[in-house]
């Protein structure tokens, strides 16, 4: 239940008429931009899921369970909907791809990026505070390579800092398997501003998605990406980890969506905003790895980085010799 503040935005748009067709939804959001679905939620033509994140496409176990579960996680779209999804797991995925090209070759996709580092320490900072990350953060840089190595679909989900910020890679995956699907490339910076440059950002994404009631709908104050932490490490245990409590609680409510709900529920009454801005440490080499990644990222995209290029932060202090 990693939620990633700012993380890249995948999201594949299609216009629908009346109830989904054979061709699944005909939109996916991948990445967790809670603002930009809270923002979408509110334009009556467009149809997202009843519950955020279906992992369809990328959890094996869960895309087994087919197409017409996979129908199920949406409401009854109004004729013309718009219909998308937002699922994080999406653009790290190299399965994904293929398996949406399987019901939507054309799919309209936008990608909303931000900074590699400040989305990885997002990501660090998310993982602290489901109890999953007890390194400091550039130690947990130094040691994702290892982590990612040994530890499985667990690693992938919480360690991988700066892999799900390597975006020119994923990418060129996603044009390689999808190469008749359209693309919108975003700043994060830019989507969030508050201004006018926010709001330009944002009807250029429904512009592009082909939402035609007013982006002016939308209420763009409401943010759910506030940094956040936990108010007891007991509860973040309960949502995050396995316990015989939950167990419990499965037995006791037999509904998937139901005991989703709850938990979801729970976790936010759980949170606690950051009130003080977090100093971001970094090793030198991993600034650096950064801004190659960027370079990458601006020749693909045609986005102007540069005040990314430009972008400096704290060393990390120096690790004594053993």
């Amino acid at each position: 239940m990693i939620r990633e503040p700012g993380h890249q935005i995948l999201m594949l748009f299609r216009r629908m008429r009346g109830q989904m067709a054979m061709r699944a939804a005909g939109s996916l959001l991948l990445a967790v931009l809670n603002s930009l679905h809270a923002w979408l939620q509110q334009q009556p033509d467009v149809c997202l899921p009843k519950i955020k994140e279906t992992h369809f496409f990328s959890n094996c176990d869960i895309f087994h369970r087919g197409i017409d579960w996979y129908r199920t996680r949406f409401p009854t779209p109004a004729p013309d909907a718009v219909i998308g999804e937002v699922c994080p797991d999406y653009i790290f995925s190299d399965r994904t791809p293929a398996r949406i090209r399987k019901w939507n070759a054309k799919p309209r996709v936008v990608y909303v990026f931000r900074h590699p580092l400040e989305r990885a320490f997002s990501h660090y900072r998310m993982s602290r505070r489901a109890g999953n990350e007890p390194l400091d953060f550039p130690s947990a840089l130094r040691q994702e390579p290892q982590r990612l190595s040994t530890g499985g679909r667990f690693a992938y989900a919480n360690y991988s800092y700066l892999a799900r910020g390597r975006y020119a890679e994923q990418i060129e995956l996603w044009q390689r398997e999808l190469p008749q699907a359209e693309s919108l490339f975003v700043k994060f910076d830019d989507l969030i501003d508050a201004g006018e440059t926010g709001r330009r950002t944002y009807e250029q994404i429904c512009d592009f998605l082909g939402v035609t009631s007013s982006p002016a709908i939308a209420d763009r104050s409401l943010r759910l990406n506030v940094a956040s932490a936990s108010r007891s490490s007991l509860i973040a245990d309960l949502i995050h980890k396995p316990s015989s409590v939950k167990k419990l609680v499965g037995r006791c409510i037999p509904s998937r969506d139901l005991r989703h709900r709850m938990m979801l529920a729970l976790e936010q009454w759980n949170l606690r905003p950051i009130r003080q801005q977090e100093e971001i440490r970094v090793p030198p080499q991993f600034v650096e790895e950064a801004r190659q990644q960027i370079r990458l990222l601006a020749l693909i995209t045609g986005l102007n980085l540069d005040d990314w290029l430009a972008r400096t932060f704290l060393p990390a202090p120096v690790r004594s010799a053993a």
